[in-house]
C-alpha cells in the first residue's frame, strides 16, 4: 500500500490500454508478484516471475485485464481481472511504479507488486533455450 515515499494516480478508463502498455514495456522481463483480495479471501497468484505483458480486452461483452508472468519458457501464468472499475498505479519519487490496483466489479482488487530487478540475463538464456 502506499507509503511518504509513494504517490498513487488514479487512471481512466479511456487511458488504460495505453497505460498497460508503456507498463509492458517498462516492466517487461522484471520481476512482479500479484496479490488477490476477493470475497474468497486473500492470496499470492504468484510471486517474483518475470513480467510478460500486461493488456486490457474485451472476453464477450465484459472487459478483462490479463497479467502474464513466465515461470519457463514455455509455461505462463495468467491472471485475469474481469470486469475491472479502477486502476491505481502507485508510483515511486523516483516516477517508476511500484504496483498496480486493479478493483472489480465484483469486490475484488488485484494487485501487480513490480521490482526493479530484471531476469539475469544468464537465467533468460537458460529458459529460452530450453526445448
Amino acid at each position: 500500500m502506499p507509503d511518504s515515499h509513494t504517490h498513487t494516480v488514479d487512471i481512466p478508463p479511456d487511458d488504460w490500454s495505453d497505460c498497460l502498455e508503456q507498463l509492458t514495456h517498462e516492466h517487461q522481463n522484471r520481476i512482479v508478484s500479484l496479490d488477490v483480495y476477493d470475497p474468497e479471501g486473500e492470496r499470492r497468484e504468484f510471486r517474483d516471475l518475470p513480467l510478460e505483458g500486461i493488456s486490457v480486452s474485451l472476453d464477450g461483452n465484459l472487459e478483462v485485464i490479463s497479467i502474464v508472468a513466465r515461470e519457463e519458457v514455455r509455461t505462463h501464468v495468467v491472471h485475469v481481472a474481469k470486469g475491472p472499475l479502477y486502476l491505481r498505479l502507485e508510483k515511486g519519487q523516483d516516477g517508476m511504479a511500484k504496483s498496480l490496483h486493479i478493483e472489480s466489479e465484483d469486490g475484488g482488487l488485484t494487485i501487480v507488486h513490480f521490482r526493479t530487478e530484471q531476469v539475469p540475463e544468464t537465467i533468460q538464456a537458460q529458459t529460452l533455450s530450453r526445448p
